[in-house]
């Protein structure tokens, strides 16, 4: 248990510590010119998130009197013309139909879904540079780096953990390892979606991006799920590449570390100690009745 725990929180900080990293390299224009267009998107997004907050205060208490005036119609076109579209087909003082009023609450909601789809398109378009620097960092610290250091991440080394064949006397590829790093930090779903963001008009990518993430949930869960219930602790990506994370002690020898198999060991030895105790007092008792 102390392996698997270790061997995640180095997981962890791993990805933390070059993610900063990535994100420090995004950040310089010369490498990634997108820079000041992205955050120029997200500052129009978080706008976009206050004006429809204020839509859905202000849109309802419009139409309570089941109108919209000329004043309200000039508000609503100068305020919030991304919702305009909702009352396109409404006359100035035009008596409101009762089931526009109730889902007016319900089209706000919708029209901002669109929107915010919008500019997660739009992102996600100029994120490339981001995201081929993201797969270039990751393929050389859990690739490159640990081909180099026998097995260790910065953080893996810190836990006393590193990754090695499944036969000791063999040593793990630059390919392995680049292979495994490929696994591990699901590069395959980037690649992904660059070419659906890239390939795909806004609707179809929309329902793409969605399903994509469904995949990739699964995809986790099932590397970790291997991982927790496997008493070797070995998950999908140890098994196909035949490689396994060890725990060392401080003199560098492999510390044995299993899940379930030690309770049951535990359980055993003490069923074997009651046995044995309860043997003794028979004997005991024997010795006392021959006695007599």
């Amino acid at each position: 248990m102390k392996k698997l725990l270790l061997r995640l929180l180095a997981f962890f900080l791993d990805t933390l510590f070059i993610s900063f990293i990535i994100w420090g390299i995004s950040l310089i224009p010369v490498i990634n010119p997108n820079i000041d267009k992205i955050n120029h998107l997200y500052a129009e997004q978080n706008n976009s998130y206050k004006t429809y907050l204020s839509f859905m205060e202000e849109g309802p208490k419009m139409v309570e009197d089941s109108v919209i005036t000329e004043e309200e119609a000039k508000k609503i076109e100068q305020e919030y013309p991304e919702y305009r579209i909702i009352v396109k087909d409404i006359t100035v003082n035009e008596d409101l139909k009762n089931e526009f009023i109730k889902d007016l609450k319900i089209k706000i909601n919708e029209q901002y879904k669109d929107i915010l789809n919008d500019y997660t398109y739009q992102v996600n378009k100029l994120l490339i540079i981001e995201n081929v620097i993201a797969i270039i960092c990751y393929l050389i610290y859990f690739g490159v780096v640990p081909y180099f250091t026998k097995g260790y991440t910065l953080f893996k080394k810190f836990m006393r953990i590193k990754t090695i064949h499944v036969d000791e006397k063999k040593e793990v590829s630059l390919v392995t390892f680049l292979i495994r790093a490929f696994l591990i930090n699901e590069i395959l779903f980037v690649l992904l979606e660059i070419i659906g963001v890239y390939t795909l008009k806004i609707n179809a990518y929309t329902t793409f991006h969605y399903w994509l993430n469904q995949a990739k949930y699964v995809y986790e869960m099932a590397f970790l799920i291997v991982l927790v219930m496997r008493d070797d602790q070995k998950s999908i990506h140890d098994i196909l590449l035949k490689t396994r994370v060890v725990l060392l002690d401080k003199d560098g020898k492999e510390v044995e570390s299993v899940i379930f198999k030690t309770n049951e060991k535990i359980e055993t030895k003490e069923i074997k100690t009651n046995t044995s105790k309860k043997r003794k007092k028979e004997e005991v008792k024997a010795i006392k009745v021959d006695d007599k």
